[in-house]
Formats: C-alpha cells, sequence, structure tokens
C-alpha cells in the first residue's frame, strides 16, 4: 500500500512539473514577443528592414519554404507568431533589449511557442506595463 502511495506521489509531482516548465517556455516566449514588439515599434525603418529579412531567412534556411513562401507567410502571420519570430531574428543579429527589460530567450519553435498562451500573454503584458511599458500584441 505505501508503494502504490509513493507511486502515485511521484506521477502527480512528475505532471505538476512538466506543467510548470511548459508554462515557463510560454512566458518566456510572451516575453520575447512583447519586447520585440516594443522595440520594433522604437526601431528605424532599416532595423525593421533587416528583421524581417532575417525572419525570412530562418524560415527557408531547414527548406521549409521558399524566399516567395517565406514572405508570403510572414505577411499572413497573426502578430503573436509574428512577434516570437522577430524576438529569435533579433535575437540572431545580436539585437539586444535594453538589459533592465528583458534577455532573449531560447524558443524551440515560434509556430506553435504561443498555442494557448493567452494567460502567459497577459503576465507577460502586465509584468512590462509595470516597468511603463505598454505594448499591445493585438496589431501589428
Amino acid at each position: 500500500m505505501v508503494t502504490v502511495l509513493i507511486i502515485i506521489g511521484v506521477v502527480i509531482a512528475l505532471v505538476v512539473i512538466l506543467k510548470i516548465k511548459k508554462s515557463v517556455k510560454k512566458h518566456n516566449a510572451a516575453m520575447n514577443a512583447m519586447v520585440a514588439k516594443y522595440m520594433l515599434e522604437k526601431a528605424s525603418k532599416v532595423q525593421r528592414q533587416s528583421v524581417n529579412e532575417r525572419i525570412a531567412f530562418i524560415l527557408q534556411r531547414d527548406g521549409m519554404f521558399t524566399e516567395d513562401q517565406a514572405r508570403e507567410r510572414i505577411s499572413k502571420m497573426d502578430p503573436p507568431k509574428f512577434y516570437c519570430f522577430a524576438a529569435l531574428a533579433m535575437a540572431e543579429l545580436g539585437i539586444e533589449p535594453p538589459g533592465d527589460i528583458w534577455r532573449w530567450q531560447p524558443v524551440a519553435n515560434p509556430f506553435f511557442a504561443l498555442f494557448n498562451a493567452e494567460k502567459e500573454l497577459e503576465m507577460a503584458r502586465l509584468g512590462l506595463s509595470r516597468k511603463g511599458i505598454i505594448v499591445d500584441l493585438s496589431t501589428r
């Protein structure tokens, strides 16, 4: 009986740990996207163009898309996904956010990183608003 209770306890602990890990990954992606939008709003036209070109390169480099397909995909991306890719592009270009705001976090797959992440997006928005940074991720 004690063995069964220990096994149940271990399984519950693993489920909780995995759920927390998933939430942290979504929060990282949400913060990346929010900070990327904040930075792109302040960026020059040349910097924004550089980020867009890098996003296209990211989509093409694994052979998933041709150049035309990548550009079309970028134009049709919803804002959270676009800014998640923009954060990855900025990180690859060496464009760092202001240190007191955030540091880019690795995101395995920006296509799915913010799937069902409404809670994490809201937490990220509130966290940035406490620093005086207002970001609306609903628009590009």
